[in-house]
């Protein structure tokens, strides 16, 4: 009888213990960009160079990188769910970023034609002729590095 409540004490501890850790991974916030380290610092005129020169070796090279960037805008846009795009042309490819959304109010400030640096994860390329003949790089959780 007394192994009995030995076991079904240690079973409720490592019940408890499981339970508290399963919250706090669920409670943890994500960890933002600006925490993160850039493991590339490129020119937006660079790494479009490298997509249209090869896209499967970019690819491989940058994929789920975060990347720094600078580049001169070519238009800020705000969608219907208050997300703000900085987006690039060089080379004839799209560098679109998505904003952090910590990150919103620098954004704003933002203008067309000003060179800015910026830090974001890339998250893939796309080309489609039919729908679009420009190919188009996403980035997702940019900030601007000041």
């Amino acid at each position: 009888m007394k192994r009995f409540y030995v076991i079904l004490i240690v079973l409720i501890i490592a019940i408890l213990v499981g339970v508290s850790i399963g919250f706090y991974l669920y409670n943890k916030k994500p960890v933002g960009t600006e925490d993160l380290k850039a493991n590339a610092k490129i020119s937006i005129d660079k790494i479009t160079s490298d997509f249209k020169a090869d896209s499967a070796k970019a690819r491989k090279r940058y994929n789920n990188d975060v990347i720094q960037m600078t580049g001169v805008i070519d238009k800020t846009e705000k969608d219907q769910s208050g997300h703000i795009y900085i987006d690039f042309v060089s080379n004839n490819v799209k560098v679109q970023c998505l904003v952090q959304d910590n990150a919103r109010n620098d954004a704003e400030n933002l203008k067309e034609k000003q060179t800015v640096v910026l830090k974001g994860k890339y998250t893939g390329y796309t080309f489609d002729e039919i729908i679009d003949p420009q190919p188009q790089l996403q980035f997702r959780d940019c900030i601007i590095v000041k």
